[in-house]
């Protein structure tokens, strides 16, 4: 088993800290966005959107997404357990994890993709053709990232 991995990418991040507090040794394979590695013909046999992270099985099965790989490695080593074990549990963890993934990652995502010259022309992820950056969105995403933050704050602080 392996994981394509970038180290300044948040998904990949995600996917690690998981592996980390799991206690899990899965060797790691560094893929630079930055460079564009991603999009080269030798990674996009591995993961033909060009998007991290990928989980890499021994029978050379490729599990993409950051859930996904995520869900796997909870049902492949069930403790600790990361994902809840009664219902309510499993459905209050989903929950956040879909806000954190569409009103947190999205807008970090807006923000970072229209602003960075780097991504100029990759201003959506997994589009392998050329699409043009909105710097408009910039202010808009960051905005959003206020308001998820402070969302985000309050719920922790009620915990």
């Amino acid at each position: 088993m392996k994981l394509y991995d970038c180290k300044m990418a948040p998904n990949p991040r995600r996917v690690r800290i998981f592996i980390a507090e799991k206690g899990l040794d899965i060797p790691k394979v560094e893929v630079s966005i930055l460079d564009g590695e991603n999009l080269k013909p030798d990674y996009l046999r591995v993961n033909p959107r060009g998007l991290l992270p990928v989980l890499e099985l021994a029978d050379g099965t490729h599990i993409d997404e950051t859930v996904a790989i995520c869900r796997f490695l909870e049902e492949a080593n069930p403790e600790p357990n990361l994902m809840g074990r009664s219902p309510l549990e499993k459905a209050t963890i989903e929950s956040w994890q879909r806000h954190m993934e569409f009103d947190g990652m999205a807008a970090v995502s807006e923000v970072i993709r229209n602003s960075i010259p780097v991504f100029s022309t990759r201003g959506l992820p997994g589009v392998t053709q050329p699409v043009a950056a909105i710097p408009a969105l910039v202010e808009r995403g960051t905005q959003s990232v206020k308001r998820f933050y402070e969302r985000l704050e309050q719920r922790l602080s009620e915990s």
